[in-house]
């Protein structure tokens, strides 16, 4: 969510202590891996899709998670800030450790505010929101830009823990944001209460409305000209281009089965579009592309999320229902795996694009280096700069999943098309994944490696022309 300063304290206190001695009682089994494999930071799900506090995912109905049956004042907690909750976790940051520079470029915290509730903590903790740090005391309620780069420093030798609350907010808490001179109003513990916690129920759209699709189109742009006014200007017309189009399809199909295709074929020619864009960065550093691609384009289109219908209306038959095998299917997933493994200039491109025109093969296009270097625990920062190397150990459940979900949404096969559903084969070729061999066999236990060999005299003399060409530079 952006907010017009990086951080607001609520006029709101709660019970730390309490919720301390309530986070006691639970497991430790039941901590998990921050989701994105962030090391040092561990979570525990308190409201979670379906309820299960092993989804991460933010899109589908929120429930309980059976954690949240042992933490009644954490309950109370919920339901005190008066407004619709979703996503909800304790996480945590082990001591000396720290939560690197990032973006909530996610479509979910486009519309969502993170209320931070320190639980556990100590002076020496800050939270940093563009250049401006701050400390969150125990007890306090504070919410923060997530659009700017952030992070957290914990030097301590003892964790830091936050309740951390995902909301889109209600009138009053909105109230509280916007004028946190209010009153201070402490959220009491009341024994034996289990008041109701408002749950979110909606929240991806089955197809993004044009409305919001021009309010954030309209955004970026405008974000994009702080920057660059030169930009701005050269992405205008391609994207009104998209809304335009965007808009006349809703007219035609609105939500209806039928209109897939139609938005899916439309957002493929308009990522085609943008995909040379890398070049043009938002005032938070974030490369429109990504941003383009996490708000509109790789969202806007949601056939797993059932159309909204009034309380206690029956759902409207299909008009044309799937084929059962389709049915079965599901939604594209990566089931078996090629990699090509090589070291560079050894003719890896000439075989990925030669096996690429196979039927039933899908690909994300190129090299797969921003996929898997975005990911925080995997970039090359993470390990000091020193290697390329992935272990076993570096692919956690978090980890796997978002980097096979980032996989998914930019397969096609040879005519461009997106996989059907069901299991996929994936062909992918990254000379540095020669380094990652431990870590992509773990991912990917179906995996097969083709290893692909040159003389390596003729190796190591196209290697050092490439190298004085200056334009494989990376870091």
């Amino acid at each position: 969510m952006r907010l017009n300063q990086p951080f607001v304290r609520l006029p709101l206190r709660v019970d730390a202590a309490r919720l301390a001695a309530e986070l006691e009682a639970i497991d430790e089994s039941a901590w998990r891996d921050h989701p994105e494999g962030a090391p040092g930071n561990t979570a525990l799900a308190l409201l979670a899709a379906g309820g299960n506090p092993d989804d991460d995912s933010t899109k589908g109905p929120m429930a309980p998670t059976p954690h949240l049956a042992h933490l009644p004042y954490a309950r109370q907690v919920l339901a005190g800030l008066n407004a619709t909750i979703g996503r909800t976790r304790f996480m945590r940051i082990a001591h000396e450790t720290e939560l690197r520079a990032h973006v909530d470029t996610n479509y979910y915290w486009w519309h969502h505010v993170r209320v931070h509730i320190p639980v556990v903590t100590t002076p020496e903790v800050m939270f940093e929101v563009s250049g401006v740090t701050t400390h969150m005391a125990a007890g306090e309620v504070w919410v923060f830009n997530t659009w700017n780069q952030h992070r957290v420093d914990n030097p301590a030798s003892a964790p830091r823990v936050h309740l951390v609350i995902d909301t889109v907010g209600s009138a009053e808490l909105w109230d509280l944001i916007e004028h946190p001179e209010r009153e201070l109003r402490t959220i009491e513990f009341t024994p034996d209460a289990t008041p109701p916690i408002p749950l979110e129920t909606v929240n991806w759209p089955t197809v993004m409305a044009p409305d919001e699709v021009d309010s954030i189109l309209a955004a970026l742009v405008t974000d994009v000209g702080a920057v660059d006014a030169s930009h701005a200007s050269l992405v205008t017309e391609p994207l009104a281009r998209f809304r335009h189009d965007w808009r006349n399809t809703y007219a035609r199909f609105g939500l209806a089965p039928e209109g897939a295709e139609h938005y899916r074929a439309l957002l493929v020619a308009t990522d085609a579009v943008v995909a040379p864009w890398d070049g043009i960065v938002l005032a938070n550093g974030v490369q429109l592309p990504t941003a383009l691609r996490q708000l509109v384009l790789g969202v806007a289109l949601n056939a797993d999320v059932p159309p909204p219908r009034p309380r206690g209306a029956r759902a409207a038959p299909r008009q044309r229902p799937l084929p059962i095998a389709a049915q079965l299917a599901g939604p594209p997933r990566i089931g078996e795996s090629i990699f090509i493994v090589s070291s560079p200039r050894s003719g890896s491109s000439l075989l990925f694009e030669t096996l690429a025109r196979a039927p039933d093969l899908y690909t994300i296009g190129g090299e797969s280096h921003q996929l898997i270097e975005a990911i925080a625990s995997l970039s090359p920062e993470a390990h000091g700069w020193e290697s390329n190397c992935l272990s076993a150990a570096d692919a956690t459940e978090g980890v796997v999943s978002h980097l096979k979900d980032a996989f998914v949404y930019r397969l096609r096969d040879r005519e461009g098309q997106r996989p059907p559903g069901g299991p996929t084969r994936l062909l992918e070729k990254t000379p540095k994944n020669a380094l990652r061999i431990p870590f992509l066999a773990q991912a990917f236990p179906e995996a097969r490696f083709v290893y692909l060999y040159r003389d390596p005299r003729e190796t190591i003399s196209s290697m050092l022309d490439a190298w004085r060409s200056g334009r494989f530079v990376t870091y």
